[in-house]
Formats: structure tokens, C-alpha cells, sequence
């Protein structure tokens, strides 16, 4: 607290500044000129009006209007400030000091006088030889505005600071949000400049990208506006840049908002990269875009610009800028502890009997990689598959069931083998499976079926551990596992079939990425390789050629790896794929049976993927800065959820 004069207090007591209302912390204008500043140039906006009541009181109230050009006032304003308020503070204490000796000399004359009444002419006029205080001019005004509120402020923090330290680290870098001088001490509300101008969601499809642009709007309670990137563009020219300004206006009419643009790469692809050239409806659509988020003549106003798309590679750089979207939020798949957060949510509107929280971990550590459609198109599948077989709940099976259909497709039970290709199957699938069984790299094995489903004739369900880093040697399992089934059957039938046609374009992909993309070639060397634009390599012809010749080299290897390893399990491949041609399905119990433990340790269970990750559960522990806001909606519910059961009591009540 700091205590003022009284005759400046009853000057500043009815003193509000507030620097700008839309909760932006730039100063928005300069001080104005007084008359021992005639030689001081400043901006035509004046930041302070002075209003005169004419009264018995001299009432001053200062208004502060804009404060736009703070930062370009010249030093010796500030200078003349300081100084100004020096003096008229030096001449309010010394008038102080008299008044003060002056009335202690009439109390001690009064306590020796009589005590009976007697008539005072002078009543009610200041005595003789007091002066009249003047007026503090309105540069003290301002100047203690600045003293006092950085008194006040730094008082606080246990540090102090000068005058002119305050201009420059507050004042001048616009972190003031309002000055508020009390009776007695000046509060000063500080506020950084944290306003986000946009962002931008990207991420694969199915991860929740435009569900959580709604929640934002949801959780801002604010007018939530929402378009298609598609909707701007017609065959019409100038119908684009005439509805991205119908948008904005409406955004603007409507603020504070939140403008949702999904898909917005159909709007904000790259400019100049059209086939046949020329100035296209689209770039016309996208430069009215760019002016109106941040352009010339844009004016601030609390609308906040949300986007989304699963290509950021392709959007202009112009619409990538700070100033536009200031962030680029990316939303990846979920992790395991996540999908377990998603099925949980989506479990509780489904009827079983099963411990929801264990069923929800259970199925996140059996889908690996999925996003948060797919784990909503499990539970629905699953719901499905119980309705055809006309039970009451969802078992476990129904899941088990669901999940194959998401990836691996429908059954497709009509379509007959004959058997000589169920045979030919049953040997590629048993080739798969005993190569991913014997190497340390590869993915555990969940399931494998000769059953039809979706394109394929057959499959292998592997339980892949969520990894982001992959060295050569795991990258060189993944392949011969993937080649274990053609090998299959070139040892056991002399002959290719067509049936591998999938593999093959896995493998040479992911051989080509550890040549171009991951340097993992000796030849090459650590390059990295990225397609240019309009299709055109960005490397010579000889380095194309040793490129393939590296591709080659590297599936040969693992070709001839894999070769060998069935070539020594030749009797465990065929054990495997008689009871293929039994049973059409083996899971990983019946391979144990058949094979023995796996000689490498794996991970099954939820508890083992997740230990060691600090806990169970997803943490989903909010900001300090969110805790209050949640909690006071979490109130208004909780009085709403009262209201209604307060409600219903009394009607059941009225009605007995």
C-alpha cells in the first residue's frame, strides 16, 4: 500500500484507466501535449481528455482513450514528466508540512483559552497566511500515474525499480493492462500479450480433429461458425473472395467467435502449381483469405480462426505464417493409453456384463495403431454382431470379432476355395507365421486364418508394440516376415503364386524408404530424398540406378534369409498348416501347442505395455490456469443435476 498526499488523492481518487478492453496488452496511443511542451511532436490521438466540472470542487476524471503510439513518444516527454511531478510533489508536502504546524499552533492556543463559545467571523474561509494549493497540472497527474502504479506493482514483488525503468519495461512494451487508483494505494493489473491469432489442426484422418474444434467452441461458450474449404470454390469467377468476405463479416458481427474452416487444403493449396499455369479461382479465393485473417487493412476483433486438414504438405506458406495461424497443433493416433481413454467413452453406452475399465484396456492393447474412428467403429461393429446373433449383451467374442472386421474385413463365406489353393493358403499363412515366430524383430502373432476376408484369401493378425524409432536389423524382420509366405511356397510347391502380390509392394516400400528417406545405405550414404515438385526426382539418373540396385540388394538379402530359416523349420510349417486346414484358424495358444513358447519375451497385456510409463491411465491433469474454469462449470452442473431432482421430489410429492 502506498499513501498519497490527500490533495493529490482527492485529485486521482476517481481515476479509472483500463488499456484495452478486447484484453490485449499493447498500448494503444501516445501522451498529449501540455504547454511546456510545445517543442514535442506527438501523434494526433491523444491519450488522456481532461474533463472540467465547474463546482464548488475542482473534479478531475481522466479517460484514457487509445494508447496506439505509446512506444513512438519521445524521451524528453517522459523526461518532462518526471520533473513536473518532482516539483508539484515537493510543493504538496511543503504546503502539507505548513498546514500541519499550523493547525497544531491553533489546538494548543484553544486548549488555553476559555472555554465558552464565542462567534468566529472567519468561519468557513481558509485561514490567513495559508496559501491555496494549486492544481497538480495534468503532467503530474500522468507522471504519478506511472510513479505510483510502479510502486505499487514492484512493492509487491519485493524489488524496486525507477521511474524510467517502468516506461521501459511496462509502460513502452505495452504489459499494463489497467491502472486502478484507490483512496489510499494504486493497484496495478498486469498482462502479458497472449492472444492467439489462430490455429491450425493437422494430423491423419479419424483423429478427432474437427471433434475438437467443437469442444473448444463448447468449452468458450462463444457463437461457433463453421464451413467446408470446399464451399468456396465454384465454376463462377469472384463467387470464392465474395463469400470469404461474406464469412469474415458475418464472424465479425457475431464476435467474440470461433470460425471453424474444415478441409481447409482445398481453399489453401499452394499457389503457382496449377497444371496449365495462369491465375486460377482458387488462388483468387485463398489471397482474400489471406488479407482477411491478416492483411493491410484487417482490423483486431476477437475472432478466432480454427482450421483442419490431413494435408499440411500441400498449404501455402503465406497461410502457414505466425500472424495467421499462429500455431500448428498436430493430433497423432493415440497411443495405448489413450485408446483405452476412447473405448472407455464409448463403452459406457453400450449394455455388458464385462468390467468396462479392464474390457477398455483389453482392447487398446489389441489395437495397435488405430485412431479414434476406428476404436468407435469397433464398438459399433461389435454392437452389430451381437444384435445378428440376437443376444441380450456384449460378450468379449463380439470385440474380438469387431476388430477383425476393421482390419482385416468381412467374412466372406460364400466364396469357396478349391483345394488345391485352400492348401496353397494354408502353406503361406503357416510360412508367415513360423518366420515371425522364430526372429526376435518381429511382431508377435495373434491370429492366422485361411478364411476369406475383405481382398484377401487368407491373413495373419500380429500384435505390433507402439515403437517410433526402428533400427536395420528390425526393419530387416519385418521384411522376412513379410516374405515368409512366398518362400512358403516356392519350398514346399516349386512355384509363385499371385497370392503375395501385397507383401511385395510392402516390402518394396519400406525398402525404398531405408534407401531414399533414411540413409541406411553405405552406397548412397546418409541422404535423405524427397519428391520434388510435378513429380521430378530430385536426384540424377546414376544416382536413380544406384538406388535401385541398392532396392534390389536389399530384398535379396532378406530373400535369401528367409529361405534359410523355413528352409531349417520345414516340419513345424507343415504341422502348422494341417491343423490350418482343420481348424482354418489358429490363435497364438494353439501355436504354442504346436511350436512351443516363443524364444524371445513379448508383451501381451495392457499392464505390461504400459510399464513404466508412470501409471495406468492416461494423464489428463489440466493446466493451473483451466482448473478454476472447469471447476465453475463443474458447479453449474452440479446445481442444475439439483434443480432437476429437487424438481421431480416436488412433483412426485404434489402428485401423492
Amino acid at each position: 500500500m502506498i499513501r498519497l498526499e490527500r490533495r493529490l488523492i482527492d485529485t486521482l481518487n476517481r481515476l479509472r484507466c483500463k488499456v484495452h478492453e478486447n484484453g490485449c496488452a499493447q498500448l494503444k496511443a501516445s501522451l498529449t501535449s501540455t504547454p511546456f511542451q510545445k517543442d514535442t511532436i506527438v501523434p494526433e490521438v491523444s491519450i488522456f481528455s481532461l474533463l472540467q466540472n465547474r463546482s464548488q470542487t475542482w473534479e478531475w476524471n481522466v479517460v484514457l482513450k487509445s494508447l496506439q503510439y505509446v512506444r513512438f513518444a519521445r524521451k524528453k516527454l517522459i523526461d518532462d514528466l518526471l520533473d513536473q511531478f518532482e516539483k508539484n510533489l515537493k510543493t504538496a508536502r511543503k504546503i502539507t508540512k505548513e498546514k500541519n504546524d499550523k493547525q497544531a499552533s491553533e489546538s494548543s492556543r484553544k486548549e488555553n483559552s476559555d472555554n465558552q463559545p464565542s462567534e468566529n467571523p472567519s468561519r468557513g474561509k481558509r485561514p490567513p497566511g495559508f496559501p491555496d494549493i494549486p492544481m497538480p497540472p495534468l503532467s503530474a497527474v500522468l507522471a504519478a500515474i506511472a510513479a505510483f502504479a510502479a510502486l505499487f506493482l514492484l512493492a509487491n514483488k519485493g524489488k524496486e525499480i525507477s521511474w524510467k525503468e517502468f516506461y521501459t519495461e511496462y509502460l513502452e512494451k505495452g504489459t499494463i493492462d489497467r491502472l486502478i487508483v484507490h483512496r489510499t494505494w494504486v493497484e496495478v493489473k498486469v498482462r502479458e500479450d497472449a492472444s492467439v491469432g489462430g490455429a491450425i489442426l493437422t494430423g491423419p484422418p479419424g483423429t478427432g480433429k474437427t471433434l475438437l474444434a467443437k469442444a473448444t467452441a463448447g468449452e468458450a461458450n462463444v457463437p461457433f461458425i463453421t464451413v467446408s474449404g470446399s464451399e468456396f470454390l465454384e465454376m463462377f469467377v469472384g463467387v470464392g473472395p465474395a463469400r470469404v468476405r461474406d464469412m469474415f463479416s458475418m464472424a465479425r458481427k457475431n464476435a467474440p467467435c470461433i470460425l471453424f474452416i474444415d478441409e481447409i487444403d482445398a481453399v489453401g493449396r499452394k499457389r503457382g502449381e496449377g497444371r496449365f499455369g495462369g491465375h486460377s479461382e482458387q488462388e483468387n479465393t485463398l489471397n482474400q483469405l489471406l488479407v482477411e485473417m491478416d492483411g493491410f487493412s484487417t482490423e483486431e476483433s476477437s475472432v478466432i480462426v480454427i482450421a483442419a486438414t490431413n494435408r499440411p504438405d500441400i498449404l501455402d506458406a503465406a497461410l502457414l505464417r505466425p500472424g495467421r495461424f499462429d500455431r500448428q497443433i498436430y493430433i497423432p493416433v493415440p497411443d495405448i493409453k489413450g485408446r483405452a481413454s476412447i473405448f472407455r467413452v464409448h463403452l459406457a453406452k453400450l449394455k455388458t456384463n464385462l468390467d468396462k475399465v479392464e474390457l477398455s484396456r483389453k482392447l487398446a492393447a489389441l489395437t495397435p495403431g488405430f485412431s479414434g474412428a476406428d476404436v468407435a467403429n469397433v464398438c459399433n461393429e461389435a454392437a452389430l454382431v451381437a444384435a445378428r446373433d440376437a443376444a441380450n449383451e456384449i460378450i468379449l467374442k463380439n470385440f474380438e470379432q469387431a476388430i477383425e472386421r476393421v482390419v482385416a474385413g468381412m467374412e466372406k463365406k460364400s466364396q469357396v476355395l478349391q483345394p488345391e489353393e485352400k492348401k496353397v493358403v494354408a502353406f503361406h499363412e503357416a510360412g508367415h507365421a513360423i518366420t515371425g515366430w522364430f526372429l526376435k524383430h518381429a511382431d508377435p502373432l495373434l491370429k492366422v486364418s485361411i478364411i476369406p476376408r475383405g481382398k484377401g484369401l487368407g491373413y495373419a493378425q500380429y500384435l505390433p508394440k507402439e515403437q517410433y524409432l526402428y533400427s536395420t536389423e528390425q526393419l530387416l524382420d519385418r521384411m522376412c516376415m513379410m516374405l515368409g509366405g512366398r518362400v512358403s511356397e516356392e519350398i514346399f510347391f516349386g512355384r509363385v503364386t499371385t497370392g503375395a502380390q501385397d507383401d511385395l509392394q510392402k516390402i518394396t516400400e519400406m525398402a525404398y524408404s531405408q534407401i531414399v528417406k533414411f540413409g541406411m545405405s553405405k552406397k548412397i550414404g546418409p541422404l535423405s530424398f524427397t519428391e520434388g515438385s510435378n513429380f521430378q526426382k530430385p536426384y540424377s539418373e546414376t544416382t536413380a540406378e544406384l538406388i535401385d540396385q541398392e532396392v534390389r540388394n536389399l530384398v535379396d538379402t532378406a530373400y535369401r534369409r528367409t529361405y534359410e530359416l523355413l528352409e531349417s523349420k520345414k516340419s513345424q510349417i507343415e504341422t502348422v498348416a494341417e491343423r490350418l486346414l482343420q481348424n482354418e484358424i489358429l490363435s497364438r495358444e494353439d501355436l504354442i501347442e504346436l511350436l512351443g513358447p516363443r524364444p524371445f519375451a513379448e508383451k501381451q497385456t495392457y499392464e505390461e505395455f504400459v510399464a513404466g510409463t508412470g501409471g495406468l491411465d492416461e494423464d489428463i491433469t489440466l493446466p493451473k490456469g483451466l482448473e478454476s474454469w472447469n471447476k465453475s462449470k463443474s458447479l453449474e452442473r452440479d446445481s442444475e443435476t439439483k434443480e432437476k431432482a429437487t424438481d421431480g421430489t416436488d412433483k412426485a410429492n404434489k402428485e401423492r
